[in-house]
């Protein structure tokens, strides 16, 4: 077990890479049912592609409950090696919201390797940065 604060994570389970024929829109569903959700929403997809496939930058604009979170919750875990997930930084100006978010992450994403860490006035640690600069995390929440 890992003890990441108020939540333990079992031992890493890794899935399957991405396969040579499956598309990056099936991987995206595979990928986020391993993360607990069901199903991906087109704009989810259409968001998650253009900034893993095709490596640009996204804006996206959607409306309350859309699902804007997913995206970049499971956006570092479509990188090609889902041994290494990529790294997401999430600036949030809601410090309620912050421990929520890492919890939703920890919960969903705690067996694919995922590692999230709030940060702010109070956990602002030289430990905390240490870890950071290890890769110890893969999501990241700041105020």
């Amino acid at each position: 077990m890992i003890d990441t604060g108020s939540i333990n994570v079992a031992a890493v389970t890794w899935e399957a890479p991405r396969e040579d024929e499956e598309s990056f829109r099936d991987y995206a569903a595979r990928r986020a049912a391993s993360f607990g959700y069901p199903s991906l929403r087109d704009g989810q997809v259409d968001a998650l592609e253009k900034l893993i496939e095709y490596k640009r930058d996204v804006m996206l604009i959607a409306k309350t409950s859309f699902g804007k979170s997913l995206i970049f919750q499971l956006a570092p875990l479509l990188l090609p090696d889902p041994k290494q997930p990529g790294i997401a930084l999430v600036i949030m100006p809601l410090t309620l919201l912050q421990q929520n978010q890492s919890e939703n992450v920890m919960k969903r994403g705690g067996n694919l390797g995922v590692r999230c860490i709030v940060l702010d006035g109070d956990s602002n640690t030289r430990r905390n940065q240490e870890q950071i600069g290890e890769g110890k995390y893969t999501h990241s929440k700041h105020t």
